[in-house]
């Protein structure tokens, strides 16, 4: 029906499309946040030293001798803060995408 209202594929694209999948769009970011701002495995085998992740560090208070629980509790309280922030500012998107489609207007 846009079409016939005469608009582009364009206005389609951006006035309905993407309005409708603002959701699912943000629903990917924040997995793919959390999933990248926990990930070990490749952080731990390809960065160097001066550029460890919160993950890598976390993980050099166990050691031999015992664990530093004090700082790796520290650490993991201060690494929840950027993920709690990114959450909350993409809270809204997420709620209004995942409830259109359930609503009549």
């Amino acid at each position: 029906s846009a079409i016939v209202d005469g608009a582009s594929r364009f206005m389609i694209f951006r006035r309905i499309v993407l309005p409708m999948a603002k959701g699912g769009i943000a629903a990917t970011a924040v997995l793919c946040f959390i999933f990248s701002w926990t990930e070990f495995l490749f952080a731990l085998t390809l960065t160097t030293t001066s550029l460890k992740t919160v993950p890598v560090v976390s993980s050099t208070f166990v050691t031999s001798i015992g664990t530093a629980w004090g700082n790796m509790a520290a650490l993991g309280a201060a690494s929840i803060i950027p993920a709690f922030i990114f959450i909350l500012l993409v809270q809204k998107h997420l709620v209004r995408g995942l409830t259109m489609g359930s609503l009549k207007q």
